[in-house]
């Protein structure tokens, strides 16, 4: 869409997000313990293949933006263009954008780097 393209990832994007205690009883899975019984065990993390880690991972992010938004009310207005953007850019774990100068490069790159990472989610691989 402009003239310069921006991507970046998320580092460890599904070990991030904790499950509720109720929902860690649908990611149960066997293995054999040290006594050679078959034991259960439960994931704490949201795991990377299940079907319902993109659905969570994308509702977080928007969640996650949308709550930033709502705190923005006497910041720079930048800020809230960029973080808009940065709504729309998201693929599963990839941040996908353009922008049109290195100007708004450095401003997004700084912006969407802070945003994320105070939600403990830190963008790589710019």
């Amino acid at each position: 869409m402009n003239r310069i393209g921006v991507s970046a990832g998320i580092r460890k994007t599904f070990l991030q997000i904790s499950l509720y205690p109720k929902d860690k009883d649908y990611l149960r899975f066997l293995w054999y313990g040290t006594d050679g019984k078959l034991k259960y065990y439960r994931h704490f993390r949201v795991v990377f293949g299940v079907m319902s880690s993109p659905f969570l991972l994308v509702s977080l992010i928007q969640y996650l933006l949308e709550s930033t938004l709502k705190e923005l009310n006497g910041n720079p207005m930048y800020k809230v263009d960029i973080i808009e953007q940065l709504k729309k850019s998201f693929y599963v774990d990839n941040c996908l954008a353009s922008v049109k100068n290195e100007l708004e490069l450095q401003q997004f790159i700084q912006v969407a780097s802070d945003t994320l990472v105070t939600r403990k989610l830190e963008l790589r691989g710019w």
